[in-house]
């Protein structure tokens, strides 16, 4: 059963912002659409602010989807309290060894929430020097116990707690060649200290200029789900920017049309503002995506970038030097090497799983009809991507 977005959005509103949910919306949720309820807030991973309204406003009496929601609420505060003990002691453990750091994303904007453990995060993100990435590995892995390959991507390199936390040790903020802002190369010029010690915040504007950023880069891989515009909803709430100045700076990457649609999204979804027609295939291609995107929303946002079909296949075939840098997590491949890497990527293709994964994308691009691929086409152009 599909379930109307408004009921979802009005649970919402009654959790964040106190807002009563309407009574022919309250007529709407029956024990019969709890389980479609319970599938859209997984799939958004919003399900602890879900189940606490629908508690507060008398919902669960059927003590199977009671349970159900409640044992949604008690895995949220169970990975909140590991994660946030974690952070703790890579803060202390940083703080100690001199390393400047700057705890990114879910850390920094559950502060904002209702109760800390309803924003929800797989991971503990966090920014430090690349000059300091060596002695923060070596200190986490022989001081802290965490374990790691130790192999760098673009951005980061990935260490696991023997509780099972996974942190994501950023070096860099461009998070991929998917889209380059002069400003994330150079994210300590937009920090400064807390209380004098060599933990760092980002300037409030900056903090949601990166946030609108990560929203983008997800945008183009299959959506960004809701939660994101939560924490936007939030931050707003909270008054922690100025709307002048995070403007100015969106301007000034090109990220302007993208920041205004979100922000009109927003007005829509939890001020009751009318939402304009063009916005209406964006609303569709986010429900849909949910918190980690679609393979079908990437695989027509990749054909419309492309050109269509062909191109996309060709693309596929022939792969940038970009690309190919991607695809082995190297961005020190040169083009007198490409060809040797490019063989290498070909032969993966023998592999059983990648070719199931290649069928895959393939039976999807064929399905795309036109017309689906000229509505995301003028997503895309609308929001600037």
């Amino acid at each position: 059963m599909r379930i109307d977005i408004n009921i979802i959005l009005s649970l919402l509103r009654y959790e964040l912002l106190n807002i009563d949910i309407p009574i022919e919306l309250k007529n709407k949720i029956t024990p019969d659409i709890l389980p479609g309820v319970y599938e859209l807030s997984k799939k958004h991973d919003i399900t602890p602010i879900i189940s606490n309204s629908l508690f507060k406003n008398g919902f669960l009496t059927d003590s199977d989807f009671c349970h159900l929601f409640q044992n949604e609420q008690f895995k949220a505060v169970l990975v909140y309290e590991n994660q946030n003990y974690e952070l703790e002691r890579i803060k202390k453990l940083f703080e100690e060894n001199d390393i400047p750091f700057i705890p990114l994303k879910g850390s920094v904007i559950r502060a904002y929430y209702p109760e800390a453990y309803m924003r929800t995060s797989c991971d503990i993100d966090i920014l430090i020097k690349e000059e300091n990435l060596e002695k923060a590995s070596d200190l986490l892995i022989n001081e802290l116990g965490y374990k790691s390959d130790k192999k760098r991507s673009t951005h980061d390199i990935n260490f696991y707690s023997n509780t099972g936390v996974h942190l994501e040790l950023h070096f860099d903020l461009n998070e991929s060649d998917f889209r380059i802002f002069k400003s994330l190369e150079k994210p300590w010029v937009y920090a400064h200290p807390k209380n004098n010690g060599f933990e760092f915040v980002l300037e409030n504007e900056f903090f949601v200029f990166y946030h609108l950023v990560h929203m983008a880069k997800h945008f183009v891989i299959g959506g960004c789900g809701i939660k994101p515009f939560i924490d936007l909803l939030l931050l707003k709430e909270a008054n922690f920017y100025d709307n002048k100045k995070l403007t100015k700076l969106c301007k000034a990457h090109h990220l302007n049309k993208f920041r205004s649609s979100i922000f009109t999204l927003l007005d829509t979804w939890f001020y009751g503002k009318k939402c304009p027609d063009n916005l209406s295939i964006l609303e569709d291609y986010i429900i849909m995506g949910g918190v980690y995107g679609s393979f079908s929303n990437r695989i027509s946002v990749k054909q419309s970038q492309s050109g269509g079909k062909f191109s996309f296949i060709f693309k596929r075939i022939f792969p940038t030097l970009s690309d190919i840098r991607r695809n082995f997590n190297k961005q020190d491949i040169n083009v007198f090497q490409y060809p040797y890497y490019a063989v290498k990527r070909i032969l993966h293709l023998f592999n059983n799983d990648k070719r199931k994964s290649i069928s895959n994308e393939i039976k999807t691009s064929n399905a795309i009809s036109k017309n689906s691929l000229k509505l995301t086409k003028k997503m895309l152009d609308d929001i600037g991507l």
